[in-house]
């Protein structure tokens, strides 16, 4: 199982924006970049650490993402293949490079 298209599709379900693995080459005004940045293993589970970017024109609207994103996140785990969610940290992180405002946050996912 890709576990990144899983989130992706999971999260195409409950957020009215893209869900992207990369930068979109043209301009999108709201959009979620997710990237797996650490992969585990242990007693047959696996884990990964999600890094996940959310993009907006205005700050406020970053921050709603965000918040929307992390709603999602808690409740990914009506899927049956995911066993926890666990929120690992975020913040409040302007892009400077593509000067879009940017709320970040993390999550450690379990699943089979």
């Amino acid at each position: 199982m890709l576990i990144e298209k899983v989130i992706r599709d999971y999260l195409l379900t409950k957020l009215d924006v893209p869900i992207l693995t990369e930068q979109p080459t043209g301009r999108v005004s709201e959009y979620v970049v997710l990237q797996v940045t650490d992969r585990g293993w242990e007693n047959h589970i696996e884990s990964v650490t999600v890094e996940f970017g959310c993009y907006a024109e205005t700050k406020m609207e970053a921050a709603e993402l965000d918040d929307a994103l992390r709603t999602a996140m808690f409740d990914i785990i009506e899927l049956s293949e995911i066993s926890a969610s666990k929120f690992g940290g975020g913040r409040d992180d302007k892009d400077d490079t593509l000067k879009r405002y940017r709320y970040r946050s993390y999550f450690n996912l379990f699943y089979h």
